[in-house]
């Protein structure tokens, strides 16, 4: 599970620190305070010195001087506990609330792992049943080929494949137009206790990205994206969207003009960044997609869209040539709310795979990818140059370096060399020892937050 290890990580760091702040608790033995008999008769204290001339004369001496009933001697105590009476500790009830604790919190982990998995396998199962299997779904009828591995007696695959307790994938291939389909069902990692807790403060959702490899002969040069305003702001960090887009206005729903070659159009939901506006007007134009974003029929269900790219300059992945798409997922028993969303797929799939520039459109897509071309190439030789100059610079060092070692005596030439060798080891372990912040993620977050609050509580309910 992916938060596993970072869970009982913390339980340790728990317990070390419950150990350390119950040391102070600890009573302190073999500290026995000196005897001293005091004379109060004229304030001054004066000890008992008692003459012993032999072992046995000792002894009745010492037992004639014993008090008729001794006291305790008192002892050193640390943390407040009471001085020990007779040789023995005083009882005290043990408490066990920590250890309570940890059973509730290990029982209560194993729990939300079960009930996680279960829940995530019924949408994945859910989604399998309705757009995977069978004559009626979706991909079979647009696929040939769908699932992965050898088929069984019945001559099915298998649909989806799962790689943790949240992620589900489902390949399909066999159309026109391009190379194959994959489908990830990213689900929310329920199978983890803090996963599940930290779902309540930063609220995430099941998505489903649908990634299709087109054919490099059915796609033309093309950069497009339709998304919310929160995944566009995430896919303006690609590099494709940032190099070759650029936002487009469009009117919001309501009455269109009559030249307005998308009417109704929810432009305060969705966010248009394209290449060139024909681009869009030309694909959603079509009463198929249209009527997807634009009906009311189809309202509701717009909900679940999240973003849809269409872009042949993918530099994510080994296929250039991408359709993606990204829908929420709705519960398990209302997987048939994706059917319009997911009808969206072949459909595009087939108007891209047919679309055609204008000779003028090609001609400039065709100049700015050669200026982008020309641009990279340039950054990547003065990249070059300026490692290379710096490598230069570090052998001149080193060379001017060695030449001044050897002028000097051999004594302090050995000095010198001791010094270095001290600087670059130091060097080399500060190197390993600094932290990456790229590694850094929601996982160490979370954790470091789970110590905390525990560390907490454990100080609160210590015994004192």
């Amino acid at each position: 599970m992916k938060f596993a290890g970072a869970f009982f990580l913390a339980l340790i760091a728990l317990v070390t620190l419950v150990h350390i702040t119950a040391a102070k608790d600890v009573e302190l033995e073999g500290f026995d305070a000196l005897d001293l008999a005091v004379d109060t008769s004229d304030g001054a204290a004066s000890a008992t010195v008692v003459e012993t001339s032999s072992p046995g004369q000792c002894n009745g001496q010492c037992q004639e001087s014993a008090p008729a009933d001794p006291q305790p001697k008192p002892r050193a105590v640390v943390g407040g506990r009471r001085p020990t009476v007779g040789g023995t500790s005083a009882a005290q009830p043990k408490n066990y609330r920590l250890e309570a604790a940890f059973a509730v919190v290990i029982v209560l982990y194993v729990l939300v792992a079960i009930w996680g998995t279960k829940e995530n396998g019924k949408i994945a199962d859910a989604f399998a049943r309705m757009h995977c299997v069978g004559e009626a779904a979706l991909f079979p009828r647009q696929f040939a080929l769908c699932g992965a591995g050898e088929p069984n007696a019945a001559g099915f695959r298998t649909p989806m494949l799962k790689e943790s307790s949240s992620l589900f994938k489902f390949y399909a291939s066999g159309r026109r137009h391009c190379q194959g389909c994959l489908a990830t069902l990213s689900l929310r990692n329920r199978a983890d206790l803090l996963s599940w807790v930290l779902n309540f403060f930063l609220p995430s959702e099941d998505l489903l990205e649908i990634d299709v490899y087109m054919n490099e002969a059915n796609m033309p040069p093309m950069v497009l994206a339709v998304a919310t305003p929160r995944q566009a702001r995430a896919l303006a960090d690609r590099t494709d969207i940032r190099t070759y887009t650029k936002p487009l206005k469009l009117s919001a729903s309501g009455p269109a003009a009559p030249t307005d070659p998308v009417p109704g159009w929810p432009g305060h939901k969705l966010q248009v960044l394209a290449e060139h506006s024909s681009l869009f007007y030309d694909l959603f134009s079509d009463p198929r997609v249209h009527s997807v974003f634009t009906s009311t029929g189809h309202a509701d269900k717009l909900r679940l869209f999240r973003s849809l790219l269409a872009t042949s300059e993918n530099s994510g992945g080994s296929h250039k040539r991408l359709l993606r798409f990204v829908f929420a997922l709705p519960a398990y028993d209302d997987m048939r709310a994706l059917s319009p969303l997911l009808g969206l797929v072949p459909l595009l799939v087939d108007l891209v795979g047919v679309y055609k520039l204008t000779p003028e459109l090609k001609k400039r897509a065709l100049e700015v990818r050669i200026r982008q071309e020309v641009a990279s190439a340039d950054a990547e030789e003065s990249r070059r140059r300026r490692i290379e100059a710096l490598q230069k610079r570090k052998q001149e060092k080193a060379q001017e370096e060695k030449e001044r070692l050897s002028r000097l005596a051999p004594e302090a030439r050995r000095k010198a060399e001791e010094k270095l060798a001290k600087q670059a080891a130091k060097k080399s372990m500060k190197v390993k020892m600094m932290p990456s912040r790229a590694g850094l993620g929601r996982g160490q977050v979370a954790l470091a937050v789970l110590v905390l609050v525990m560390a907490t509580v454990a100080v609160k309910i210590a015994p004192v």
